[in-house]
Formats: structure tokens, C-alpha cells, sequence
């Protein structure tokens, strides 16, 4: 007659034989099933890397500065209201303006197309570019002599048009780039993105 203490016995024994028997494919299965979660932790933990607080994407991609040597004349507010001097009243200002000289030359921030040039007297002349990883910029405030076409591919750094003081909305500042940037269709603080020492 066969006991249970037997049977836990020959069962174990059995298991030993089978684990002697398959080891190298049981060794190849762990080391499979390691190196499968090594390489997603790493995808993880880069994706964890790439991304800010909000859930934008880090400034890994950083612009060329649209206008050399400018600084800045109205910081982006979010939605926060500030004081509009041109409209006289309070309202959030999702953009920055890049105090500069009238005529200044103002480049493309990043490569990509440019998918729209307008002109109206709320806005001056606006040039939108469409860049890859969701990214759009646009620039207003400028003169109407431009330097590209709708559809146009630009580089990063190329001459796309002029400072003007354009812009209906905001006369009171002067000669100046309003400057906005839109992430996944999002408007976005741009100098996360801009290389500006004192942000």
C-alpha cells in the first residue's frame, strides 16, 4: 500500500528528474523572461525621463531663439489673468513677447512646414509652422514682407519674416514678436523649450 508520505516522496523525485533532464531550456526560459523585463523597465523609465510635470514632453527638443538677443516683454501667464495695456482689461496670456527693434530678422525655432501665413488687424501677420512630435509654432506680430510660402519646409534657425508692432491687440508694447507654441494642439509655456538662462 502506498502512503501519502510515499507518493510527496516519488512526486518530488519525479520533479528533480524532470528539472535535471529540462534545465538548460528552463535556464533559457529565465534568462528570456529577465531580459524581456530588463528592456521594459528601460522603456519605462526613458519614458518617465521624457516627460515634465504636466505631462509635457521634456525640453529635450530645445528651439533656436526666434529672435536673437531678445528678452522678454510679457512672460507667458497660463490662466492667470494679466493686465492687457492696449485692450485696458485683465486676461490670460498664453504666448510670450520678445521685445525687439522693428525690422528685426525673426527665424524659424525648429524645422518643420509652414502650414499658414495671415494677416488681420487683431493679430498683424502670423506665420504657423508645424513641426514633428506635435509640435506648432507660430509667430506674430510681423511684418507683412515675409520670407516664405505656405507649404515651404524651413530649417531650424532659417529666416522667416520680420518684427512689426502689428499686432491690434497689443500696440501699447511696441515693435515685438509675440511668440506662441502649441503641444498636441495645447497652448504651451515656449521658454520650456527656448535656451534661456534666467527662466
Amino acid at each position: 500500500m502506498i502512503n501519502n508520505k510515499d507518493l510527496i516522496l516519488s512526486g518530488r523525485t519525479k520533479t528533480r528528474a524532470w528539472f535535471k533532464k529540462n534545465i538548460y531550456y528552463v535556464g533559457l526560459a529565465v534568462s528570456v523572461l529577465v531580459l524581456g523585463l530588463a528592456i521594459t523597465l528601460t522603456v519605462v523609465l526613458k519614458n518617465i525621463d521624457t516627460k515634465e510635470v504636466g505631462g509635457n514632453e521634456n525640453t529635450a527638443i530645445v528651439f533656436a531663439m526666434p529672435i536673437e538677443n531678445a528678452t522678454i516683454l510679457t512672460a507667458y501667464s497660463g490662466n492667470t489673468l494679466i493686465y492687457s495695456e492696449t485692450l485696458g482689461h485683465w486676461e490670460a496670456h498664453k504666448a510670450v513677447d520678445l521685445q525687439a527693434t522693428e525690422g528685426a530678422e525673426v527665424v524659424s525655432a525648429l524645422s518643420g512646414t509652414v502650414t499658414s501665413i495671415t494677416t488681420n488687424l487683431l493679430e498683424g501677420t502670423r506665420i504657423t509652422i508645424t513641426h514633428e512630435d506635435g509640435l506648432i509654432t507660430i509667430y506674430g506680430s510681423l511684418s507683412t514682407s515675409v520670407e516664405v510660402a505656405v507649404g515651404d519646409a524651413v530649417t531650424k534657425g532659417e529666416l522667416i519674416g520680420y518684427v512689426a508692432n502689428s499686432a491690434g491687440t497689443e500696440t501699447a508694447m511696441g515693435a515685438h514678436l509675440h511668440f506662441e507654441v502649441l503641444l498636441n494642439g495645447i497652448k504651451t509655456d515656449p521658454t520650456a523649450y527656448l535656451p534661456i538662462s534666467d527662466k
